[in-house]
């Protein structure tokens, strides 16, 4: 932000880290002091296709962080939190500051310093839970402390077993667009809840006009069940998609024996399973958001 040498200032290591640490914070922007030696395009930096990917990752995240923003508006409790919020009799909680909730189901411990042939290794600890990291496809469980590895294209950012993060497809290049269709992702094993809120994104109207749509989550030993409900809507709202496709990634999932979309088997070509990850997708064709949608894996 401010020059203090060329090094600390526009080394595209510390660059790219800073701007993914960016990505898990209310506001995303390459900005410094009005200092002409700060490179602030990053298009500039040789390592400018890693940073392409975390900005990206921003804009598939928006749905989620623009319910946490409703959250916060709602409630007074900030995206970003200390882990001593959620966890208050974990000596660790207050220990390990590096780390904090970002909104209810993301934990999030920054990569802040230069990596070391391309990789850097962060001790990280874990709060009573699982949790799945989206950068090396494993899940944790909680409480622990671990000295993990991470290469530059990986963000050490974590979802809460149980959760279901609704994401933008990538296709999607502002904030305000409403997408044909939206993918929710669920780590499986866990009961869990959420939303999709939305509003008209343009004004001050959203204290009395908006809608959410209620994502829950089932899991026992013989299925995962998801269940997308009917969209609610307070007042009006205007430009809400009269009716979305989904696409569930599933993570911490077997291969599954069968998938059934609101009551239908689907065939193998509407779902896919990556055993190396243990990631199920499944498409979930245009629905009116007027109707439930249920996704049950067994």
């Amino acid at each position: 932000h401010a020059w203090t040498d060329e090094m600390n200032a526009n080394n595209p290591d510390l660059v790219l880290r800073w701007l993914q640490f960016g990505v898990f914070t209310p506001i995303f922007r390459t900005h410094a002091t009005k200092d002409s030696r700060i490179e602030r395009q990053i298009w500039k930096f040789s390592n400018f296709p890693t940073m392409l990917e975390a900005v990206k990752l921003r804009y598939a995240l928006f749905p989620y962080i623009y319910t946490m923003a409703r959250e916060a508006y709602d409630t007074g409790i900030s995206i970003c939190r200390p882990l001593y919020y959620d966890y208050p009799d974990g000596e660790e909680a207050y220990t390990y500051e590096g780390e904090y909730m970002f909104g209810n189901d993301i934990l999030v411990a920054p990569i802040t310093e230069a990596s070391s042939n391309g990789l850097s290794t962060k001790e990280i600890w874990f709060p009573e839970g699982n949790w799945w990291s989206a950068s090396t496809n494993e899940l944790i469980e909680g409480p622990c402390v671990r000295t993990m590895s991470f290469t530059q294209e990986q963000i050490p950012y974590f979802f809460k077993q149980g959760a279901m993060i609704p994401f933008n497809p990538d296709v999607v290049k502002n904030v305000t667009e409403r997408p044909d269709g939206l993918i929710i992702n669920v780590v499986a094993g866990a009961d869990g809840e959420s939303s999709i809120y939305e509003d008209d994104g343009n004004n001050s109207d959203y204290a009395d006009n908006y809608a959410t749509t209620k994502l829950t989550g089932m899991s026992n030993a013989d299925a995962h069940e998801f269940v997308i409900s009917p969209r609610r809507t307070v007042g009006e709202v205007s430009g809400l998609k009269d009716a979305r496709s989904y696409t569930f990634n599933i993570y911490n999932c077997n291969a599954p024996e069968s998938v059934t979309v609101s009551g239908n088997i689907i065939t193998a070509d509407a779902y896919k399973y990556n055993p190396a990850t243990r990631t199920l997708v499944v498409s979930v064709p245009e629905t009116d958001c007027s109707s439930e949608i249920r996704v049950i894996v067994r």
